[in-house]
């Protein structure tokens, strides 16, 4: 799954935050040490000349493909919609669990906000910016047999608002904690489900942190452009179409 940024964050739960910044930081200080000239790419196009572009002038990003950009959400229409979704997966979730977790479980930790991405990876600006949300969450002790459930839920509520793609199966994720990724393009939902009481470190780590012990965390996050910019960011990215992007050359 190459559609997202390192900059959005992946799961909503601190520990798996904590987790992905460390990572972030390790990938850094290696690109930084090998940061290489921005690649470039030759074709004929349709009139049979030889272009070449370099991706340095790429106005999206390296894990993110301009076209799915161009399809998602504009910046304005972000947080409109994020709480339509919000809304909606939070009905979904407690339809599954029979009316147990209404609107009024849930509060937000933290809050959303917009950040530009100044680099596109290759060593050029990016036009993008990123919105992250606050993490949405509810306190619930569910059976281990019942999270499941819930994550299929939310994706299928998803589902009906556009967001279609699964993430891979979590890898290394403790015992105690559970989640799914759902994404279209530059936007993604993540759904956590965890009950850190069935770790002692993990259960102490959250009560000393004020961390959610139990329940169930919504966290969305897009990256995409302001309506005023999509004239300029088709053009600049026009030349670049369906090229395969190569990998990133810088840590931005």
């Amino acid at each position: 799954m190459s559609t997202r940024s390192p900059a959005l964050r992946r799961g909503s739960h601190p520990a798996v935050r904590a987790a992905a910044l460390a990572a972030s930081a390790a990938l850094t200080l290696l690109l930084a040490g090998c940061a290489a000239a921005s690649p470039t790419t030759t074709y004929t196009d349709a009139s049979g000349e030889e272009v070449t572009v370099d991706w340095r002038d790429y106005p999206a990003h390296a894990g993110i493909d301009a076209d799915a950009v161009l399809a998602a959400p504009v910046a304005e229409d972000v947080e409109a919609r994020w709480e339509q979704i919000r809304v909606a997966v939070v009905d979904a979730i407690d339809a599954e669990l029979d009316g147990a977790l209404d609107a009024a479980s849930w509060s937000e930790r933290g809050e959303g906000g917009w950040n530009d991405q100044v680099g596109n990876g290759y060593g050029g600006e990016s036009m993008l910016s990123t919105y992250n949300s606050g993490s949405w969450e509810a306190e619930i002790v569910l059976p281990r047999e019942d999270w499941d459930r819930v994550i299929a839920a939310a994706g299928a509520e998803l589902a009906e608002w556009g967001i279609t793609g699964v993430g891979p199966e979590p890898t290394e994720v403790p015992e105690w904690l559970d989640f799914g990724d759902f994404f279209e393009g530059p936007e993604f939902v993540s759904v956590a489900v965890q009950d850190a009481s069935l770790d002692a470190d993990a259960h102490s780590g959250a009560l000393e942190r004020g961390w959610l012990v139990s329940g169930i965390s919504l966290f969305y996050g897009i990256q995409t452009i302001a309506e005023a910019d999509r004239d300029a960011f088709t053009a600049a990215a026009a030349p670049f179409a369906g090229l395969e992007r190569p990998e990133p050359t810088s840590s931005d």
